[in-house]
């Protein structure tokens, strides 16, 4: 079991993706279940810039590198939330940042979060958010290349990100259409990359 509380209140959280490599640990995808009062408390806190405490249960704490994390908002972008009245009388949220909006135009500073369920194609979501987000155009039949270049340019282009519930992956957007730019032509050349002719 995963929690989530600000020192007041506690609801359970049903997925999340946080940077642990970031600094102070920011959140960009949250699911989470309790009373309403208690998910807008903790959303609250963290919009205050304040950090709240995540708490993995034995089980979890296996996948994760610790069992306790504080996490904040990012910097960059906005975070929103969606709230839902459950049939238990209990009400579900959804909490995520505008970087991880495949149609946001929050791109100041050319940050975004690529999430995806787990058990998901990695390569494919990540396709069809770049191919959404960058202007050089891309064919679905290059989904293992971008996946390629992204993964080996290394963490300041593409960093994976701590998921339960679900993956994500922080990009560097500007940088990652440069080097697709630099080296889509050499892989067309060398017939790495196939050009359909119609």
């Amino acid at each position: 079991m995963v929690t989530i509380d600000n020192d007041s209140v506690i609801a359970y959280v049903k997925s999340i993706v946080i940077d642990y490599e970031g600094r102070g640990n920011p959140i960009f995808w949250m699911t989470a279940v309790g009373t309403k009062v208690a998910l807008q408390a903790i959303f609250s806190t963290l919009v205050s810039k304040h950090p709240v405490e995540v708490r993995f249960g034995p089980n979890e704490a296996q996948m994760v590198r610790g069992r306790r994390w504080n996490v904040i908002v990012p910097s960059e972008g906005k975070m929103h939330a969606i709230y839902k009245k459950l049939q238990s009388g209990l009400c579900a949220m959804v909490m995520y940042s505008s970087l991880a909006r495949a149609d946001s135009e929050d791109n100041s500073f050319g940050s975004a979060v690529v999430l995806c369920r787990e058990g998901e194609d990695e390569k494919g979501v990540l396709f069809h958010f770049l191919n959404s987000r960058i202007r050089v155009p891309l064919h679905e039949g290059w989904k293992d290349w971008v996946w390629s270049v992204c993964d080996k340019a290394g963490s300041s282009m593409m960093n994976e990100l701590l998921g339960f519930g679900m993956k994500g992956f922080f990009l560097y957007l500007p940088g990652i259409e440069r080097l697709i730019e630099e080296k889509i032509g050499n892989a067309i050349k060398k017939g790495i990359l196939m050009v359909e002719r119609g």
